[in-house]
């Protein structure tokens, strides 16, 4: 190749330079297993061009395309992202990627690396390193300087670091690192942070395995990560081998558009375009929407600093300049902030002591930060809540104290609050809410995400999918204050109303119902391996876990609230069915009491489960008869209970069974399903009726 005006730069020609271990200098095969397998199995080359005009920067790119291809026996493919142009083809092959910007000479190109160990280059002949390169290689070091920080910063210190460059930051103290930035949301996981996190846990796999060891620690219910299929070789941290196109169609199909709620333009975003250095040069598109409203040029302007369009262009602003597109840097304490636990140790002991006094002089203190978490990972509003009181709670809310902030497991203040009974907590939290609320306080746009990839690293552009996210304990600051009455905790879907009915708390009950509460939510548990709806808690149900004298006023309550016993979870049992199931006359009758109406309807409502082929029909007199309770059997047939099953009400319950979706069809139809799959199973549960009636009377 003629290396006029071409120089490769960075990782590809540090990892020449570094030392070859003695095992693995013996043969080729050996050394080829040592960089293939062992020390950069992903690792591209990344080309420089400098001192060349825009047209013959094109012609430079087509003379490389055609060296590569002339030296390799297979295919090649070249890609276009927004920063990049790059050349692939079959491992162990590496991906060449020429950055799309031209320089004005091999010096402006090494001066403008973000990492000490970054300034060498390799113009065919000879290495080039910068004196900052130098002194790294002699001291093994790469410094941190905040002032050339990249969109991928930490990313690549961490990769400097598995090539034996240690990170040094004069301000370290591992004292004071918060423990809990492990468990964070990766992607929105900043500065030092981010660093300390790739230290301990470099890898994706390895964060998620630490994740579960937490969970499993905690006994908190595992997840279902699925399987991630990954191509051994010349790869990326995601599967790259996913095909360019398919990501295009699906991001520009028109019939896609609806499922994109937030996007209200159709305008074409495309990842990359790939072919010949001839094509790609060109609009490999040629047909996408023109902008014309106003917003449709506010998002097109936004959506080019990630998505290709229209002929290449080459980026044309100083070379020095690192932050490349939206991104924008931290400064010093900034970049510091998300690691280190703040000094709360003073204010937490002041609420533990109940020293209201004290907690004022430290909230009066310029620069201090009431959201900061303490080690265990709570903040001191959380910890208020728990163990101090409502004076405690209203000091910190007035001070700023953010309440939407979950713990571990996706509780609230107010889900801590409800647990507690503490009628004033969830007063003061829910009067601030609506405050906020009235205020006018709007969602903003989501930042763009410090993990983009910059123009020195970025090979594909991965497109993920925010819904896959990791869920984040401190929320967006950007998200408004305020709560969702009936908002869930994670690890158990429960909202504060749910937790003050199990724990039997009514006047937390009647208060939370008065801020809105849904007395009728359920509880919705979720497979986790396909994340489709599982069972269910009905309100009434969960009243069932209290002691029988506090059950009947729980659910007397409810009813008074607006559950009814005539609710059914998604396979079709009611409140009043489980009221039954659980064989407490005492509740049955609470329930008739309370509403009337509800038992009514639901006294003659059939379950219908199981196969198609082996369909079970179940109502609430059949589940007291099975358990042989004739008082209870009794009870229910003076109250209403058919003794036998009739077409039309089955008919009426089978339109509600997941099991029938698919069974009924026309009158005739439904009728012979009547006949086959309901009368049979329940004949033998009849027999066992009219046995009863005949001792009893």
């Amino acid at each position: 190749m003629n290396w006029d005006n071409v120089v490769a730069a960075e990782l590809s020609v540090v990892n020449c330079l570094l030392p070859v271990p003695e095992p693995f200098k013996q043969t080729k095969r050996t050394l080829r297993e040592y960089y293939h397998e062992k020390f950069c199995p992903a690792s591209d080359v990344d080309l420089f061009l400098y001192g060349l005009s825009l047209d013959q920067a094109i012609e430079k790119i087509k003379q490389i395309e055609r060296a590569i291809k002339d030296a390799l026996l297979n295919e090649v493919t070249v890609v276009r992202t927004k920063y990049a142009i790059t050349i692939a083809s079959q491992y162990p092959v590496r991906h060449i990627q020429i950055v799309l910007r031209v320089y004005k000479s091999l010096s402006e190109i090494l001066t403008g690396f973000d990492i000490d160990a970054a300034g060498g280059a390799y113009d065919g002949r000879q290495v080039y390193v910068t004196p900052r390169a130098l002194a790294s290689f002699i001291t093994q070091v790469n410094h941190i300087d905040l002032t050339r920080r990249s969109p991928s910063y930490e990313n690549r210190l961490s990769k400097y670091s598995h090539r034996n460059f240690e990170v040094y930051w004069p301000d370290l103290d591992r004292s004071r690192v918060d423990p809990t930035i492990f468990e964070r949301n990766f992607k929105r996981t900043l500065g030092l942070a981010r660093l300390l996190v790739l230290e301990r846990l470099p890898t994706r796999s390895s964060r998620d395995e630490y994740l579960d060891k937490r969970r499993k620690e905690r006994g908190r219910p595992a997840i279902n990560r699925g399987y991630i299929f990954q191509m051994g070789g010349n790869i990326k941290d995601d599967h790259e081998d996913e095909p360019c196109y398919t990501r295009d169609l699906l991001l520009n199909a028109e019939w896609n558009q609806k499922k994109d709620d937030h996007r209200k333009v159709h305008l074409h975003r495309h990842p990359a375009f790939f072919g010949r250095v001839k094509d790609v040069v060109e609009d490999c598109c040629g047909s996408c929407p023109r902008r014309t409203t106003d917003e449709e040029i506010e998002v097109a302007d936004k959506e080019s600093k990630r998505y290709v369009s229209g002929k290449m262009d080459f980026i044309v602003d100083d070379p020095g300049r690192q932050e490349i597109g939206s991104f924008n840097p931290l400064t010093e304490q900034d970049w510091t902030d998300m690691a280190c636990v703040g000094n709360t140790a003073r204010l937490c002991q002041s609420i533990i002591d109940g020293d209201l006094d004290e907690v004022k002089d430290w909230l009066s203190q310029d620069g201090v930060d009431v959201n900061q978490s303490v080690h265990t990972g709570r903040t001191p509003l959380q910890l208020a809540v728990v163990s101090s009181t409502p004076e405690f709670v209203q000091c910190l809310v007035d001070s700023g104290a953010r309440m939407i902030s979950r713990l571990a497991d996706g509780r609230t203040a107010l889900h801590l609050a409800a647990s507690r009974d503490s009628l004033e907590i969830i007063k003061i939290l829910m009067e601030k809410s609506l405050q906020n609320e009235q205020s006018g306080i709007k969602l903003v746009d989501e930042p763009d995400s410090d993990d983009d990839e910059s123009m020195a690293t970025a090979s594909f552009v991965k497109i993920r999918n925010d819904e896959n996210e990791h869920k984040d304990l401190d929320g967006s600051t950007e998200d408004p204050d305020v709560f969702n009455i009936d908002v869930l905790a994670w690890d158990v879907p429960c909202s504060p109303l749910h937790l003050a009915i199990i724990a039997g708390h009514e006047d937390a009950v009647k208060m939370l119902c008065d801020y809105s509460g849904d007395s009728i939510l359920p509880v919705k548990f979720f497979d986790r391996y396909n994340n489709e709806q599982g069972t269910a808690l009905l309100t009434l149900t969960l009243a069932l876990t209290r002691p029988s004298a506090k059950a009947k006023s729980m659910a007397q309550l409810l009813c008074t609230l607006g559950a009814t016993s005539s609710q059914a979870e998604s396979n079709g049992t009611t409140a009043f069915h489980r009221y039954v199931a659980s064989g407490q006359k005492d509740m049955v009758d609470t329930l008739l009491e309370a509403d009337r109406s509800g038992v009514k309807r639901a006294i003659n409502h059939f379950v219908i489960n199981g196969s198609s082929w082996n369909l079970v029909t179940v109502s609430a007199l059949h589940t007291a008869i099975e358990q042989g309770d004739s008082i209870l059997t009794l009870k229910l047939l003076n109250m209403g209970a058919q003794p036998t099953i009739k077409f039309e009400t089955w008919l009426k319950s089978a339109k509600f069974s997941p099991a029938m979706a698919n069974s009924l069809g026309d009158l005739e139809r439904s009728k012979k399903s009547f006949r086959s799959k309901s009368i049979n199973h329940c004949s033998a549960r009849y027999i066992m009726v009219s046995q009863l009636l005949r001792c009893n009377f």
